[in-house]
C-alpha cells in the first residue's frame, strides 16, 4: 500500500476507503481478541464466524490493539469449545438488520478463506503455543480474507516505549518482520505506532518523556526497509486545550499554537519531509462525543468544524506547507458512543457531516475524509459499548445505521445478484475395520452429505466458490479413523466429486501410574422433591510414571449415583452409563508429562441421585488411579 494525496491506494495502485472496526483483546491479557469467552454461542464465541459476521456488515478493515508484554510474556489462554457451525442461514439472519427489506434472492456470499476445523469444535485452529504466534495468525487470517489490518501498539495497559525504548523499537522490529514473512499479511498491514500518547504527558517535543517525533521517527526508520508496503498511522498530542481528544493534535497554525500553549508539531512533519517513507504515512486522530471526553463545548456544529479543521482537516487541504504544500490521508482511528445521550447523538451526526463533507459540514477547508475505524466491537467497552450488545451475539442496528451513513455498506444494502451454483458429489470409500453404521455426516456450508453405505454417492447443490471438506474423526473401540481435510472449488453448472478415503491407525493405550485429586463443591437441588442433586466436580490429574501420556487420552470417572453431565471444561463429554463418565482429553497441552511434572485439570457439572458425589474409582487409559479428595 501507499498513498497519494489525500487517497490510500492498495497495492495495485487502486484508491480505498478503510471501513474499519476496533477489537481489543491482545491488550487485556486476554491473549486472544474479546468476546470467545462469552458462552453466547458459535455466532459470538467462534473467531473466524465473528470475521465473517463483520465482513459481511461491511467492515472491510480491522484495528488490533495490543500490547508487547502480552505478545511476549503471557502465555495464551485457551479458547477451544465444543460447539456446533452455525448455518448460513443463521448467520445471515444474525447480519440482516429486521428492519430493512431484503430481497429474497439476495443471500450472504461465502466466507473468502475459512478455516479447517475440527467437527464439532469451535477455536480449534488457531495457535495455542505462545500468544505472539496466535497475533500473527490472527492478523494473517484477517488478511487472507481480505481485511486491512491496522496493528497498534496500546500504551494504556503497555508503557514499553516509556519504559525501555530501545526494546521498544526492537519489539517493533521483530513483530513487523514476523508478520512480513507472508506475502498476504505483508501488503495489507497498517502500524499505529503508539496510541493516545496524551495518557502520559507525551508531546511532540522531549521533555521528562520522550518527544512523540523521536518515537515516531525511531519505528519508522526501522521498520520501513522491513516492510515498504507498510503504511504507518500517526496519532497527534498535547493539545487539549483546543478540545483535541487525546490522540488528536496536529495543528501547525503558529497563532493558535501561541495562544493556546500547544504541543508543535512542526519539527516533525520537517522531518518527515525528508524521509523516503513520507508516502506511506496516514493522519490518524481519535475522536468522541462529549460522553467520552467530557466536553462542554465545540462538540457540534460549527465549533467542532473549526476545532477538527484547525487540527487534522487541513492536511487534506492545502496540506502541511513549509515551502511547498504536502497532503496527507486521514484515517479516523477511533470513534464511537453509546448512542444514548442527546448531546452525543447530535455530535455523531455533526462528525459525519465533516467527514462527507457535506452540509454545514463542508467548511471549504478540508476534503472528504472516508477511512475510519469504529470504536469498538467489543460489548465490554466502558463508554462506548460495542457493535454488539452486551451478550456479544445481537448486533445493535442504529450502530451501523449510522455507520452507513459515512459509507457502510453491509450486505443487505447491495443489489441482489444471480446464485450461481454447482454441485458437490460425495462419497466415502471402504476402510479396513470402519462399518458403515460408524459414518458420520460431513457439513459444508449448510449442506450435511450423510452416508449409509461406503461407495453411495450423496450430491449438493452449493454456491460457486471454494470450500474445506473437513470430514469429521471416527473412533471406534481399537481404532481412529481420519481423513484428510481438502479444498475443492465448485463451478457454475459443473458436479465436483469429492472422494472421501479414511485411514485407521490403532488406538494405543500407554500404561501409567496416575494420582487424581478431586475437589469437589457444595451439592445443591434444583428441585428437592426430584430427589436429584448437582455439584461441580474438578479433577486433577497427574502421572507419575517414567513415560510422557500423550494426547488423547481416555478418563472414567465412576460413582453408581451419577446420571447425567450437563456440562464440562477440559475434556470432551463421550458417554455415560451406569454411573460411568467416559470422556477424552484432547488437547496437545494436556499431555501428561512424566514422573508428575505437571497436573492437567478438567471438570464438570454432574446430577447424581445422592449427594454423595465422592468418585468410587477413576480410570486413566484403562488403569485405575490413586485418589485424594479435597473440598
Amino acid at each position: 500500500m501507499t498513498t497519494q494525496g489525500d487517497q490510500i491506494l492498495n497495492s495495485s495502485g487502486e484508491a480505498i476507503e478503510l471501513k474499519g472496526v476496533n477489537w481489543f483483546g491482545f491488550n487485556n491479557q486476554s491473549t486472544m481478541v474479546d468476546g470467545l469467552w462469552s458462552g453466547s454461542g458459535p455466532l459470538a464465541s467462534d473467531f473466524a464466524t465473528v470475521v465473517y459476521r463483520m465482513q459481511l456488515l461491511g467492515f472491510n478493515a480491522v484495528r488490533l490493539p495490543f500490547s508487547f508484554k502480552d505478545l511476549y510474556n503471557l502465555s495464551p489462554r485457551n479458547y477451544v469449545t465444543s460447539c456446533q457451525i452455525p448455518s448460513l442461514t443463521a448467520i445471515q439472519n444474525s447480519v440482516t438488520n429486521p428492519s430493512v427489506p431484503v430481497d429474497p434472492n439476495n443471500i450472504i456470499p461465502p466466507m473468502i478463506a475459512p478455516p479447517t476445523r475440527v467437527a464439532g469444535q469451535c477455536n480449534d485452529y488457531f495457535p495455542n503455543d505462545t500468544t505472539l504466534n496466535r497475533f500473527l495468525w490472527v492478523v494473517n487470517f484477517f488478511a487472507k480474507n481480505g481485511f486491512y489490518v491496522l496493528i497498534d501498539n496500546h500504551l494504556r495497559e503497555d508503557q514499553t516505549a516509556l519504559e525501555d525504548r530501545q526494546l521498544w523499537v526492537q519489539r517493533w522490529k521483530d513483530l513487523v518482520t514476523k508478520i512480513s514473512q507472508d506475502p498476504i499479511s505483508k501488503k495489507m498491514l497498517m502500524i499505529d505506532i503508539l496510541n493516545e500518547p496524551d495518557q502520559f504527558g507525551i508531546r511532540w517535543e522531549s521533555g521528562q518523556t520522550p518527544g512523540l517525533k523521536d518515537l515516531y521517527l525511531s519505528v519508522m526508520d526501522v521498520v520501513y526497509p522491513i516492510n515498504p508496503q507498510a503504511l504507518f498511522f500517526i496519532e497527534g498530542t498535547g493539545q487539549g486545550s483546543i478540545g483535541a481528544n487525546w490522540g488528536d493534535g496536529f495543528a501547525t497554525d503558529p497563532t493558535l499554537i501561541s495562544a493556546n500553549g500547544l504541543s508543535n508539531p512542526k519539527s516533525f512533519f520537517d522531518t518527515l519531509l525528508t524521509k523516503p517513507y513520507l508516502n506511506q504515512v496516514v493522519i490518524s486522530p481519535h475522536v468522541y462525543p462529549p460522553s467520552v471526553t467530557g466536553a462542554g463545548q465545540n462538540f457540534t456544529g460549527a465549533g467542532l468544524y473549526n476545532r477538527l479543521t484547525n487540527s487534522f482537516g487541513y492536511l487534506t487541504q492545502p496540506g502541511y506547507c513549509s515551502g511547498s504544500c504536502k497532503t496527507f490521508p486521514v484515517a479516523i482511528g477511533e470513534f464511537g458512543s453509546r448512542f444514548t445521550e442527546p448531546n452525543d447523538v447530535q455530535s455523531l451526526e455533526d462528525i459525519a457531516k465533516y467527514l462527507n463533507n457535506s452540509g454545514a459540514g463542508a467548511d471549504g477547508k478540508h476534503r472528504a475524509i472516508k477511512n475510519w475505524f469504529y470504536w469498538s466491537w467489543n460489548a465490554n467497552s466502558g463508554d462506548t459499548g460495542g457493535i454488539v450488545e452486551d451478550n456479544w451475539l445481537n448486533i445493535i442496528w442504529k450502530k451501523i445505521d449510522y455507520l452507513a451513513t459515512i459509507g457502510l455498506k453491509p450486505w443487505y444494502t447491495q443489489a441482489a445478484t444471480p446464485v450461481k451454483t454447482g454441485t458437490i458429489c460425495m462419497s466415502v470409500s471402504p476402510a479396513t475395520g470402519l462399518a458403515k453404521g460408524d459414518l458420520k455426516p460431513i457439513t459444508i456450508n449448510d449442506q450435511s452429505f450423510e452416508f449409509s453405505d461406503f461407495n453411495l454417492t450423496v450430491c449438493k447443490t452449493l454456491p460457486v466458490g471454494s470450500y474445506t471438506v473437513t470430514p469429521p474423526k471416527i473412533t471406534t473401540a481399537t481404532t481412529q479413523f481420519s481423513a484428510n481435510p481438502q479444498t475443492i472449488t465448485v463451478t457454475e453448472g459443473n458436479a465436483t466429486p469429492v472422494y472421501v478415503a479414511y485411514e485407521g491407525v490403532p488406538i494405543v493405550v500407554p500404561k501409567g501410574d496416575f494420582a487424581v485429586t478431586v475437589q469437589l463443591g457444595t451439592a445443591w437441588q434444583e428441585n428437592p422433591s426430584s430427589g436429584i442433586y448437582s455439584n461441580a466436580i474438578n479433577l486433577y490429574v497427574k502421572n507419575n510414571s517414567a513415560t510422557k501420556i500423550s494426547t488423547p487420552w481416555k478418563i472414567v470417572v465412576v460413582n453408581s449415583a451419577y446420571k447425567s453431565v450437563p456440562s464440562y471444561w477440559n475434556i470432551v463429554f463421550d458417554s455415560i452409563a451406569s454411573g460411568h463418565i467416559n470422556g477424552t482429553v484432547r488437547e496437545s497441552w494436556q499431555a501428561l508429562a512424566p514422573n508428575g511434572q505437571n497436573s492437567v485439570n478438567i471438570g464438570m457439572i454432574v446430577t447424581s441421585t445422592s449427594p454423595n458425589f465422592v468418585p468410587t474409582s477413576i480410570l486413566i487409559n484403562g488403569t485405575p488411579a490413586t485418589i485424594t479428595i479435597i473440598k
